[in-house]
């Protein structure tokens, strides 16, 4: 059968900015509740200011219905252009101030004892457009107007003041000014080309979805939100979660200056809203992010859509039709407390390794969370518990739960192996359905397996890492440490106000300066592989400096308990640093074999106490 094509369902209408921005702010124009967040960067509002400036076209906006139209594509830039509109002042370039004002300006300052050199012109140029950008306003009742201009700049180039200068500067100032004035009339005299959708609203997604495919891209979670608009979630009462999406929708206004569609002015109102799917699973997933930040820090816009679809669905690759799962005859509470609890067992297996806060230093308290894992593997964790606690037709207790929970205990290790093994690095929906199909973390990993995968992880990762400087530590090195310190220190140490730092058992100081001597033809070393790695008493680590912890014993023995220290953090002997003092910095061919010697063997050390703390036996 011939395709029926369908009459045009759309008219063109034309707006002045100034009159753009008006309806905006008088709500005329507003957003539907599907649009996404604002992800312009400065540099990007920048660069749209210079295309109005020089007359470039940027674009249709595509609006639907009737008064109030809803804004379906345009969003940024329609911010961007009420923000260069409201404060012209912000986007004001050094290239904008003509020469001749430069040279006017320069010389009235210079034959008045302005302490500025003859080739200053930039400087000159950037003091008055950090001047012209830093105003609140374009107001010339107030501050922004030339004579004020020509006091400050007077001001920062140490210009006595008398009572003709501000009026000599007014006069070669005020032609700036006067051009700004014009760039803002300008600005608001030009025209916006606008489409204006006026068929079905039923298809306002599905328009959404394909306008959105260009430009900047649209996450699957952001074109879920266009989807599942009317998937309205009567039953949902959760608090919470409303209070959490209102809070989301007022900053995307506050951000914006663009209103969203039934939205209230009050939060009272607004819990008295039904929420759609997409509004509670983002809801969720910012609850989750805040109460277990080790696992979802900023995730909270992504996780509460993927972690629902792995334990709810049995994977992610089948998240589109969650909505046939969650509607109206939704258990909300019960799978939210059986998600909550979910949760809560896996972390409680890792927070030891996860949450291990012995690098500590005064601004600790408010550094973000280490994240080790991917998001996928953390939901297959979670996920797997979820399904086998719970019933999914009602998140009742499974009542095979208790006869086979002991495979919890199984997670830590999975979770360093696979990590250390890669096991999770691209795609890895279809790898979630394998983990819950399949007994895997049920099954411990034995002793001769964890050997075989650390040192092959030691051998093609750790031993040819090629580094001429100081780097930042890797992930899986920092966790690796945290299942052997997380035994040896004790509470005081991690939750105490001792303080210790990851230090370099061989100093990166003596490592680099080896790789300099004019003797070596080696590029790198393995500066910071796991093994030459190990935390030590803040205090003392400062002390030492750029020695081994023997070599400052060595001058300093009162410093220190060296037996505690060994036992402690570096697990080594002075033996096996007595390498060092073989360096003299002009024949030193073939020391580095002895710092790689040192790097195995300490390697088999820190095996040997993974094992013997974990209590990995066969």
């Amino acid at each position: 059968m011939a395709e029926t094509y369908m009459r045009q369902k759309y008219v063109f209408e034309e707006y002045f900015v100034t009159d753009f921005v008006k309806s905006l702010e008088k709500k005329e124009i507003i957003l539907p509740r599907f649009q996404r967040d604002l992800v312009w960067s400065n540099t990007q509002v920048v660069d749209l200011a210079d295309s109005l400036k020089k007359g470039i076209p940027f674009g249709t906006f595509l609006l639907a219905g009737e008064r109030p139209y809803k804004l379906l594509d345009g969003l940024q830039r329609a911010n961007a252009i009420t923000k260069i509109y409201q404060e012209p002042q912000k986007f004001f370039r050094n290239d904008q101030v003509p020469q001749e004002i430069i040279d006017d300006i320069k010389n009235l300052l210079m034959n008045n004892g302005a302490k500025i050199s003859e080739d200053s012109d930039e400087q000159l140029r950037h003091a008055i457009a950090n001047w012209v950008t830093s105003q609140k306003d374009t107001d010339p009742t107030k501050n922004f107007k030339a004579l004020m201009l020509g006091k400050h700049l007077f001001t920062i180039f140490s210009v006595e003041m008398n009572i003709d200068l501000p009026f000599e500067a007014d006069k070669i100032l005020s032609p700036l000014f006067s051009s700004i004035v014009e760039e803002i009339d300008n600005i608001g005299s030009i025209k916006i080309p606008c489409i204006v959708y006026k068929g079905s609203d039923e298809h306002l997604p599905l328009i959404f979805e394909k306008i959105n495919s260009t430009g900047t891209k649209l996450s699957r979670f952001q074109i879920f939100a266009a989807n599942w608009v009317d998937n309205i979630l009567q039953r949902l009462k959760d608090e919470k979660i409303k209070k959490i999406i209102f809070k989301e929708y007022e900053s995307r206004v506050e951000d914006g200056n663009i209103n969203i569609e039934y939205f209230p002015e009050s939060e009272s109102d607004f819990l008295r809203q039904d929420l759609n799917l997409y509004e509670y699973l983002l809801g969720l997933g910012k609850i989750l992010e805040k109460e277990f930040p080790y696992f979802f820090y900023n995730k909270g816009d992504s996780i509460g859509f993927t972690l629902t679809s792995a334990c709810l669905q049995g994977g992610i690759r089948k998240i589109y039709s969650i909505d046939e799962v969650i509607d109206n005859n939704f258990n909300f509470d019960g799978y939210k407390k059986a998600l909550l609890d979910s949760i809560k067992i896996v972390f409680d297996e890792l927070r030891p390794f996860i949450s291990l806060k012995i690098n500590k230093s005064k601004s600790s308290k408010s550094a973000k969370p280490m994240i080790f894992h991917s998001d996928y593997q953390i939901i297959s964790f979670i996920a797997k518990v979820f399904r086998d606690k719970y019933e999914l037709d009602n998140f009742e207790l499974n009542e095979n739960w208790n006869t086979k929970k002991n495979w919890t205990k199984n997670i830590p290790f999975h979770y360093l192996y696979d990590q250390i093994e890669d096991n999770w690095r691209g795609s890895g929906d279809k790898r979630i359905e394998e983990m819950l199909d399949s007994n895997r973390y049920r099954m411990a990993i034995s002793k001769e397996a964890w050997k075989k995968n650390l040192l092959e992880w030691f051998r093609d990762k750790e031993l040819t890492k090629n580094q001429s400087r100081r780097t930042s530590i890797d992930s899986k090195d920092i966790l690796f440490l945290n299942y052997i310190y997380a035994h040896v220190f004790s509470i005081y140490d991690v939750q105490g106000s001792a303080q210790f730092h990851l230090e370099h058992l061989i100093p990166v100081k003596t490592l680099t300066s080896f790789l300099l001597s004019e003797n070596n033809r080696n590029g790198g070393l393995p500066i910071s592989a796991v093994s030459n790695l190990c935390y030590l008493e803040a205090e003392l680590n400062q002390k030492k400096g750029n020695k081994t912890i023997y070599e400052y014993i060595k001058d300093k023995p009162d410093e220190a308990n060296i037996p505690e220290i060994e036992e402690k953090c570096t697990f080594t002997k002075q033996s096996d640093m007595d390498f060092v003092d073989l360096r003299t910095g002009k024949h030193d061919e073939g020391w580095d074999t002895f710092y790689f010697e040192f790097l195995n063997k300490r390697f088999e050390t820190l095996i040997e106490k993974f094992f013997e703390l974990n209590h990995i036996n066969g």
